[in-house]
């Protein structure tokens, strides 16, 4: 433990731990990385089924096909 001194009396001293202004940037960004892959799969499975989609119905009219590009796109630009 490091001590501060704010004033001259010992009544006024914090208490801090040693690391406690060093902080690796992996404490910060650790926990994001979870979140990068967990988005990435449903990214990814949301693009297999607009394939699969296309693929099996391809009678669909324009409006429900633009629907499903307009969404595909979306979730596109939402990734970068």
């Amino acid at each position: 433990m490091r001590r501060i001194s704010i004033a001259d009396d010992a009544l006024t001293t914090i208490c801090l731990p040693m690391d406690a202004t060093l902080y690796s940037p992996l404490h910060i960004a650790g926990p994001l990385l979870p979140g990068i892959i967990i988005a990435a799969i449903f990214f990814g499975s949301a693009t297999i089924q607009a394939c699969i989609y296309f693929g099996m119905f391809r009678k669909d009219s324009w409006k429900l096909k633009s629907l499903v590009i307009s969404n595909l796109s979306v979730e596109s630009r939402s990734r970068s």
